[in-house]
């Protein structure tokens, strides 16, 4: 939470909430037919409104609406299908819809491995990446994804040339030094990381040696 900003629970038939050392949790049990919800509100540098349930109810309508609705528009009919389009709505997720890029991932620091230190922040959009996600895109019937992520990485080349970063952020910015902070970490797992340093390596395709596939990275000086 930064200055100005709120955030506030809303629950319905979800138990009596409980607060304790700035947390709030609770408890309740549904049987057949009941129905509970809960609503995670925020603000920022503006009004918190608290909305009611009929308005909750609906806007969880409409999303899982245009969400199946988006899946039964896809073209894809080979094998896996129900795999494919599971892929293609995670990938559809990592799409920030103000510039039309790509994210690797949309938390930082969760770790590989429980308590590993490899926690790395994934948040922003990586290059080689493109030659993936902008075919895939197409033949799963995207065109409208591809066309806007690949204008987006025009837009990003142009702010950086001649030089063609590895990383960009998903507003077409270069990705800031790769800090640690002092927190706990999920489950545990630390450092707790933002920004990469991958951002300042030279990254090639991966290359074949000895059977293996192996990944070429130098550290640029």
């Amino acid at each position: 939470m930064t200055a100005g900003s709120a955030a506030a629970v809303c629950s319905w038939d979800a138990g009596a909430p409980r607060l304790n050392d700035g947390t709030v949790s609770g408890a309740f049990e549904l049987r057949q037919g009941q129905r509970a919800m809960l609503a995670i509100l925020f603000a920022d540098h503006e009004p918190l409104i608290l909305p009611g349930r009929e308005e909750c109810e609906a806007r969880l309508e409409h999303t899982r609406t245009t969400w199946s609705q988006w899946t039964q528009a896809r073209n894809y009919r080979g094998r896996w299908r129900e795999a494919v389009l599971r892929s293609a709505l995670a990938l559809k997720l990592l799409v920030y819809a103000p510039s039309g890029a790509v994210a690797a991932a949309a938390t930082s620091s969760l770790p590989e491995c429980i308590g590993g230190e490899r926690n790395w922040d994934y948040r922003f959009s990586w290059i080689r990446d493109s030659a993936f996600t902008i075919p895939a895109f197409l033949q799963l019937g995207c065109p409208a994804e591809a066309h806007a992520y690949f204008w987006w990485l025009m837009h990003a080349s142009q702010l950086t040339h001649p030089r063609l970063r590895v990383l960009y952020r998903l507003d077409g910015g270069p990705v800031g030094r790769e800090r640690e902070w002092p927190l706990q970490g999920y489950r545990g797992s630390r450092p707790v990381r933002t920004g990469n340093a991958a951002a300042e390596q030279v990254q090639s395709r991966p290359a074949r040696e000895g059977g293996k596939a192996v990944r070429r990275a130098k550290v640029a000086r």
